[in-house]
């Protein structure tokens, strides 16, 4: 399947602000103001409250619930009150639906004791029946998942209903970091849409229907799976959590390096960026990676930290064991490190009763060393991690 072509630069200034980019030469650039993002089409919208003086101090968060008490996400931990509106794929839902590995999107202010939010958004990958399942990976909607670095669960099996979190690499496979039953909810996918003299594409999955127009952006569809393809019902831009106040976003992301080019797995990329030398070439890395939002809504980079987790393209992933938390049981180890990487990340704890609310343990076991250098070695064991995670959302 081709990739969708290159963007003219006022199109990608329009990407660039509202938050996914496709590649140009040039590492930094000036995006039109807020109230312009429409132009061109963007990859990722702003929020339905982003528009006006953006204020001073305020993140934005995308990635990976890892442990609670308040909520951790990108090592940053974010309180919330008691009764914070959750939504879960655009439907309302309560702190005590959150979970350990859910893809999570907020706006953050300071606090007395750090980033607060007022409200949290998980969003799923993807969300249908599971068609295959073999080998560590399973398929959904036609998306690749690589569900290597999770506890396989008694009921995933053909013809279950399931939601997905995860994060996607620049080869569009969705790295797991959660799979639950699906709840009553339509199909859906979230991705970057391709073109191609078939049609358009999220994954390996046939776009019936759409507008060639969102070719090359970020979209949320929800529709239904047919022979011919997937009927669409409803495409929007992917929101990101750009409200007025928010002047930095931490986005957790795959990213591949070609030379001093980065391309990220939710479509995002940069040119002739310095920050790059932290991640070895031609291979794909987990990170965090730190953005400035200017005063008219522009992004640029600031940032890269890479994570210890592997599940790149490249190299295997070892499993440590995880650790008991006072709230559930052990949680599955951090998957090992990717080609150059260290360390695996620390695994989610098991999920259980915490205190008053329904969420999980403490954090989970260490992942294995990584393999070393581009051809990606495997991953060694992990220890096992220590307990003490706080309990679940309140």
């Amino acid at each position: 399947m081709r990739r969708a072509s290159l963007l003219s630069r006022r199109r990608l200034l329009a990407l660039l602000a509202g938050g996914l980019v496709l590649p140009e030469t040039m590492q930094r650039l000036q995006a039109q103001t807020v109230g312009d993002r429409g132009i061109g089409g963007t990859g990722a919208a702003p929020s339905t409250e982003a528009s006006g003086d953006r204020g001073i101090g305020g993140t934005g968060f995308v990635g990976t619930i890892r442990r609670f008490g308040s909520i951790v996400v990108n090592d940053v931990r974010i309180a919330y009150p008691p009764r914070v509106p959750v939504t879960i794929d655009g439907r309302s839902a309560s702190p005590r639906d959150l979970r350990l590995g859910q893809v999570v999107r907020v706006a953050t202010r300071p606090g007395r004791t750090g980033p607060v939010t007022s409200r949290i958004a998980v969003v799923h990958e993807v969300v249908g029946r599971i068609r295959e399942i073999a080998d560590g990976t399973m398929n959904v909607l036609n998306q690749r998942i690589d569900v290597s670095g999770l506890e396989p669960a008694p009921w995933w099996r053909l013809g279950a209903d399931v939601a997905v979190s995860g994060l996607r690499r620049p080869d569009a496979v969705i790295v797991a970091s959660l799979v639950e039953p699906a709840k009553a909810a339509r199909d859906r996918v979230t991705g970057t849409v391709e073109a191609d003299d078939e049609g358009l594409w999220i994954g390996g999955l046939k776009l019936a229907g759409a507008d060639p127009a969102w070719a090359g952006q970020r979209l949320v569809v929800t529709g239904r799976p047919t022979a011919g393809g997937f009927v669409v019902a409803h495409m929007a831009p992917e929101a990101l959590p750009l409200e007025p106040g928010v002047t930095r976003l931490s986005l957790e992301a795959f990213l591949r390096r070609d030379g001093a080019n980065l391309r990220f797995g939710m479509g995002l990329a940069f040119a002739d960026a310095a920050e790059v030398a932290s991640i070895p070439d031609l291979t794909t890395a987990r990170a965090v990676v730190e953005l400035m939002v200017d005063t008219q809504g522009g992004l640029s980079l600031a940032a890269i930290r890479v994570e210890g987790g592997g599940n790149g393209s490249e190299g295997g992933g070892g499993s440590g064991g995880g650790g008991a938390g006072p709230g559930g049981g052990p949680g599955a180890g951090g998957p090992g490190g990717g080609p150059g990487g260290g360390p695996g990340g620390a695994g989610p704890g098991g999920a259980g009763p915490g205190g008053e609310g329904g969420g999980g343990g403490g954090p989970g076991g260490g992942g294995g060393p990584g393999g070393g250098g581009s051809s990606g070695g495997g991953g060694g064991s992990g220890g096992g991690g220590s307990g003490g995670g706080g309990g679940g959302p309140r």
